[in-house]
Order: C-alpha cells, then structure tokens, then sequence
C-alpha cells in the first residue's frame, strides 16, 4: 500500500512510512494553518483522509522600534501608540498606566485586532509622563511591553525679579527658579525690560542662572 499527502500550504516535511502513513512538519509557522489529505492506495483503488493543521502559539508583541527610547508628546496632542501582535487562539489585550488598566471612556480608547492593538488618548497631560504597558496572553502564554511616555509643556513662571543690588548705571536682579520645566530641560532665562517711551519690551540678558547683571542703564529713562 502507498501513502501520500496533499497539503494547503507549502510545509518543510518529511514523510514516513511505519505500519502506516506518517508525516511530520517541520519548523511550523502561524501561516502553515490549512488543510491536509491522506491518499492510501493499492492495486483496488484508493481512499482518502483530510484532516485540519491547526497551530497555536503564545501571544509576541512586536513593539517599534522607535517605542524602545520612549516616546514625546506635546501637551494635548494626541497620544496614539500602536503595537503589532502575533497569537493563536486570539489574545486578551490590557493596557494599563503605572500598574493601573485603562479602560475606555469618551477620550480614552482601546482597539484590538486580530494582528494589533492601538491606545488613543484625545489629549495628551502632564499626568500623563509614565509606563504604559501593553500585556498579551492567552491559553499558551503571555508577553508585555512598556512604552515610556514623555509629555512636554511650556514650562512654568519663574519667580518675580528682584533687585538685590544697584550702583550708578549696573543692577543685580535675582529670581526663584521655576517649579516645573515642562518636561524638558531649560535652556536658558530671558531677561527684558520695559521701555516706556517705546511701549516695547527689549532683551537685556541671557542667563543659565537665576540671576542676571543689568549694565549700561541710562540713569533717569524710562
């Protein structure tokens, strides 16, 4: 009697013969799923099987590349993070936010195919700087990921000028320095001043310090 099989799908296999048919793939993937006839034939004929390749694997996510060193929000842009996944059976997606799950509301929501699952949050929020993470699991196993979240914002007021010292045409001006830098490192503080007869403010000083030099004032302007 002779065996032979017919597969769906291209499949690395090898075929054995042992009181029986056998065959045995090799190195499977999601894709070989389909499926697979036996044909047993003799000198009267011939009869045939079919039967379904059916694989199942743990959930991988497959996370960007450009995720691995964070990610930068503006303040209320839209926070859009988007991961591909591979499972069998379907995966159960959570996404959560310093250890706590998201669930959708009005401006917060969760969508999940068969192949990704995407976070959409309306607008971005300070509150919002953090580890999100997104966990994948099913019957076979589980992955996660987390995407650290930096949203920047103007930074706020520093403290209100001061003068500490003033001799003839030089002041010294000190401030408190500001509470928080929006998420991004200060560059530097602007100094102006006000010049009435002009209604205009002009630049006096740039400084990485919360203290400033003003020279060469005229005595008497305004």
């Amino acid at each position: 009697m002779t065996f032979f099989f017919i597969f769906s799908n291209n499949l690395n296999i090898s075929q054995e013969e042992e009181d029986g048919g056998c065959v045995v793939v090799r190195d499977v993937r999601l894709s070989d799923c389909g499926n697979i006839k036996c044909v047993a034939t003799n000198i009267l004929g011939r009869a045939t099987s079919v039967a379904q390749l059916v694989i199942e694997a743990a959930p991988r996510l497959e996370l960007p590349e450009n995720y691995n060193d964070g990610v930068i929000f503006r303040c209320d842009e839209v926070i859009r993070l988007k991961v591909p996944y591979i499972a069998r059976p379907a995966a159960r997606i959570t996404w959560s936010f310093d250890d706590e799950p998201i669930a959708s509301t009005e401006d917060v929501q969760v969508e999940t195919t068969e192949t990704q699952t995407s976070l959409r949050i309306a607008a971005a929020k300070r509150w919002h700087c953090g580890e999100f993470r997104v966990l994948a699991e099913n019957e076979n196993g589980e992955d996660s990921a987390p995407i650290m979240v930096t949203v920047t914002s103007p930074p706020s007021q520093p403290g209100k000028p001061v003068v500490i010292d003033i001799t003839g045409t030089t002041c010294v001006l000190r401030w408190e320095e500001i509470q928080d830098d929006g998420g991004a490192d200060v560059k530097h503080y602007i100094v102006e001043y006000f010049r009435d007869v002009w209604d205009v403010w002009l630049k006096a000083k740039t400084t990485k310090e919360c203290q400033a030099t003003i020279e060469d004032l005229i005595p008497g302007s305004r």
